[in-house]
This record gives structure tokens, C-alpha cells and sequence, in this order.
């Protein structure tokens, strides 16, 4: 937990650099605490203690955005893995990267078994924590394939 200003004063290399050095810990703890932090900085994000909110300052820098819930998952606004849960293990691109880490993306895949090979664009849709739909579009034809998970288990994809 760090509040320490990003603005460093000049000083001795010594002052210098343990200023930077306490700008660093502020920056990678989000300038988490109890209190707004001082001073503040458009688009600047605050892990605030108090209420175990992530926020981000307004563009005016004029007020605080509620981006999430720091203690859940995806600070509480979707499931793993853009909602797509165990099934992303399954939706790997040509490059090896998958739905968690590039999220909407055209894939080559034979997901579940179900999807003829091809190249796909895949749109996760949370429903809530434990349910979710997926779409894929299939790029050559534009056919669009679904499949969805209640309570884990997902099912095997249907033509629409």
C-alpha cells in the first residue's frame, strides 16, 4: 500500500531516487488506501481499501468511476477467461494465444469437436457468474455457431 505523489522533487541523487522508487511502489499498488490519494490525475486508477473498490479518475479529473471489485475475479464483472471458462483452453489461434489473452479474435480451431475446421471469430457473453453463451462466427461463410455452459458444463456447439 503505497499514496506516494508520482511527482518527484528535486534533491540529492539519493532523495531522487528513493523518490522514484516510491512512485514505482505507487504506481504497482494502483496508490491503494484507506483515502483518495493526493494529488489525483486524469484516467489515474485507486485501489480503494475502504469500500475493496477499484476506481479510475475521470477524464475532467474531476470525480471517481467504479471499474470493479478488487477481492473477485475479473474484479467481479465477468467469469475467467472473457466468460468462456474451461472452453478457452480449447480456443487456441495459429500464434498459440487464446480468448484470455486477446479477447474477440479469429481462431483456427475444432473447439469441443463440434465446429468444422476453419477460421472463427468468437464473442463471449456472460450471463452471470456460472453461465455464459459463446458465438462463433465462422470467417469463410458466415455461418454463426453457439454453445453455452450452466453451472461448468458446457454443451456442444449448435448451427444457427
Amino acid at each position: 500500500m503505497s499514496q506516494d505523489t508520482i511527482a518527484v522533487s528535486d534533491g540529492s541523487g539519493l532523495e531522487v531516487r528513493e523518490g522514484f522508487n516510491a512512485a514505482l511502489v505507487s504506481l504497482a499498488t494502483l496508490f491503494s488506501g484507506a483515502a483518495e490519494p493526493n494529488p489525483t490525475y486524469a484516467y489515474m486508477l485507486w485501489a480503494d481499501e475502504t469500500d475493496g473498490l477499484l476506481k479510475q479518475r475521470t477524464s475532467d479529473n474531476q470525480s471517481w468511476i467504479m471499474v470493479g471489485t478488487l477481492d473477485k475475479t475479473n474484479w467481479g464483472l465477468a467469469p475467467g477467461g472473457f466468460g468462456l471458462g474451461g472452453l478457452t483452453q480449447r480456443l487456441a489461434n495459429n500464434a498459440g494465444l487464446d480468448v484470455r489473452t486477446s479477447g474477440f479474435f479469429s481462431a483456427y480451431t475444432t473447439a469441443n469437436g463440434a465446429l468444422p475446421l476453419d477460421n472463427y471469430c468468437f464473442i463471449p457473453m456472460p450471463i452471470n457468474a456460472i453461465n455464459t453463451a459463446i458465438l462463433a462466427i465462422r470467417v469463410s461463410t458466415c455461418d454463426l455457431y453457439v454453445a453455452s455452459q450452466a453451472g461448468g458444463v458446457w454443451s456442444a456447439w449448435r448451427k444457427i
